[in-house]
């Protein structure tokens, strides 16, 4: 496992999935909003990187609770 890393969530993607700049490159991180400062760990996926969330370090003002308990499990 790899060293979670500092992301800073710059925009959305077409996808509805956060997107960073990191030294490796473009990074998709689901479940994050633009604005928000993450520490995920990194990983390829089908020729993509992708962060797994391991920490929302600053959250976002539009962040919200979900109405459902279950999501995201």
């Amino acid at each position: 496992m790899t060293t979670p890393e500092t992301l800073d969530i710059s925009h959305i993607g077409n996808q509805v999935d956060g997107l960073a700049q990191s030294p490796q490159g473009m990074v998709v991180v689901p479940y994050t909003l633009a604005g928000e400062q993450v520490r995920a760990t990194l990983m390829h996926k089908n020729e993509h990187l992708y962060g797994e969330i391991q920490e929302i370090i600053t959250p976002s003002p539009s962040r919200v609770t979900p109405p459902c308990p279950v999501f995201g499990t």
